[in-house]
Formats: structure tokens, sequence, C-alpha cells
């Protein structure tokens, strides 16, 4: 599909020229579109710190073969910059066998100079009354921070569960640094995407996989993703600044997944890095996995590893669904938007 292609069926973008912009005060509100991307990798310079091009917002919000994402922007009418986003990206599961499309939050950002007036709930709000006017059904996901959980708990969000962050010292892999017959991969092979789609296509929960979704989640510029893989069982890695990041691990056999631990420690050794780190829903395979390998939870609330993640939804107030128990999921970094 071509850049123009993609863009032209970008839904709004032929619309926005009659769509209704709201305004209070000073600001002004309009729905996501890709003339906006050049303006967002300034707005999350300021907002994170992180210089991103226009490119990893195109990947994000229009190359998903699940459709674009869906937002809004607000705009400071006297110097016409936007000043806050709020944004939701499409994800495909299957719950008992049944498949459901719902909305991850994801890259919510404010300004500096114009944070505390209101306008991520805004934002928010009106995202999802454009969504729920569209689909009665529409259940969305997030992954609250620090700063963003309190709001979306005001908006009507309910915490399912929450996550804690597991690591591996260097010094811990030192002391586990054996011979291992894993090997490691710099791209996805075809073996290894086989397995992928193999492992999830008769799965009855879980994140949805396929080649079309593999093939757009390790293209993320903003990513370089390694593979680890012996027998039946792969891990899914990155490095970023001085840490490994463990994205995603399959496999049953705890043999291989031993061997594939024992890699993951060569690795670390090799690098410049003070450990390895990931997060899984407790009681998981996945933490059974991580906790095989040396991993360990920090149990207080400060220091390496004592970060917390809340898992949060959102469905339309009055609903009832099964979604929102913690037994309904099997999260993992491969969920999340930002691995």
């Amino acid at each position: 599909m071509s850049k123009m292609h993609m863009l032209a069926s970008y839904p709004g973008e032929k619309e926005v020229k009659s769509a209704e912009v709201v305004s209070m005060k000073s600001v002004s509100f309009e729905a996501l579109r890709p003339s906006h991307f050049e303006e967002l990798t300034d707005l999350m310079h300021n907002a994170f710190g992180n210089l991103v091009s226009p490119d990893y917002f195109e990947w994000k919000y229009v190359r998903n073969p699940l459709g674009p994402a869906v937002g809004n922007i607000a705009r400071e009418d006297s110097s016409g910059e936007i000043i806050a986003f709020y944004g939701l990206i499409p994800q495909l599961y299957r719950f008992g066998g049944q498949e459901q499309l719902l909305y991850q939050s994801c890259d919510t950002m404010t300004h500096s100079n114009f944070r505390r007036r209101g306008l991520f709930q805004r934002l928010a709000e009106r995202t999802f009354k454009e969504q729920l006017s569209i689909n009665d059904g529409f259940f969305a996901i997030g992954f609250g921070g620090s700063n963003s959980a309190p709001g979306f708990f005001k908006m009507g969000w309910k915490q399912i569960f929450e996550l804690s962050h597991s690591l591996k010292p260097r010094f811990l892999s030192r002391l586990g640094n054996c011979s291992s017959e894993a090997k490691e991969y710099s791209s996805i092979s075809p073996e290894i995407a086989a397995r992928f789609e193999q492992r999830h296509k008769n799965a009855q929960d879980g994140i949805v996989i396929d080649g079309a979704y593999l093939k757009w989640k390790w293209s993320n510029p903003r990513k370089n993703y390694n593979f680890v893989s012996v027998g039946t069982s792969t891990c899914v890695y990155h490095v970023k600044e001085d840490l490994v990041y463990i994205d995603h691990v399959m496999g049953e056999d705890r043999d291989s997944l031993r061997e594939i631990g024992r890699k993951i420690d060569q690795i670390v050794n090799s690098l410049p890095v003070r450990g390895v780190t990931s997060f899984a829903q407790k009681g998981r395979s996945m933490e059974r996995t991580l906790k095989d390998w040396g991993f360990f939870t920090n149990p207080f609330n400060r220091g390496p590893g004592s970060r917390r993640l809340p898992f949060i939804a959102y469905a339309k107030p009055g609903s009832e669904t099964r979604l929102m128990t913690c037994a309904a999921w099997d999260i993992s970094p491969l969920d999340h938007d930002n691995f």
C-alpha cells in the first residue's frame, strides 16, 4: 500500500474541512489526522523528551493492519500550536474463542506549559463519546502511568489488576552465564513467524497474532527487536539505554525455555547494561518463566523494580462484561503499545 493511499484512506481526513471544531476559551479541538504528525513530534519531545520522526506516528497510527488510530488534538488558537493529544490504537483479542476488536489508550501527552488545565480529560472524553456513537460495545484498555492513572479513574476507568516489574541484575546473569543451545537472530525468521502464528492460531484467549500483525509490530522504527529461539520456544527482546527488555516469551517446554534463559544471561554479559527487566501478569506462564530465569520482584515501594503498572479498562457506563475481570487476560509486554 502506498503512502499516498494510506493517508487518503485515513478516517476523518476528507471530512475535516466540514467537521465541527469545538472551542473552549483559547483552545480548539480537532480529530486526529496524518497532517498532525509533524507537529506531534514536537509535542512528544516536550512532553517526554523523546525524539521521534513523523514516520513513527505514521507507523503506529496508520500502518496498523487492524485499522488507523482514533483520537483528538488540542490546539492553542493564538499560537496555532498543538498543545495536547489523546489517542487510541485498535488491537484484536480473543476471549473464549470469540474475537473482539478493542482499543488501547496510548501516547497521552500535554505540553508542559498547559498541564493541569483539564485538557487530557476533555480530549479523552471527546474520543470516547465519538467511539461510543458508532460502536455501542466500545471497550478500551490501557497501562496507567503515575501521572495519567488518577485522571483515567475520574473518567470511569477501572483497574483490573496491577503488573509488577521483574528484574535480574547483571551480577546475577554472570552467575548463570552457562553455555546454551539457543540461537540469536537480529530479525524474525520465517520459521519463528510461523511458530508465532501457529501458537496463537487456536488460542482461546489473548491477543490475536497473525503474519500481518507481526510484520507491523516488528517494524517499529523506534525499536530493534532481537529473537532467541530453540526447539519450540522463542523470546523477543530489545535493548534500551542500559537495560535489556524482555518483550515476549513463547513456549511450554521448560528445558528449551531454560536454554533461552541461559542465552539471555550471555547477551546481558556481552553488553554494557545493568541487567534485564520485564513485566508479566501474576500467575501466568510468562511470570513463571521469568522466575525460573532468576528474575525477582521488589516487594517494596522504592528502589529498582519497585514500579507498579496498573492494567486499566473502560467500557460503556452501566455495561457488564467479563473483560473487567482478571481471569479474562494474559498480559505480557507484547500487549503494550510501547514495547
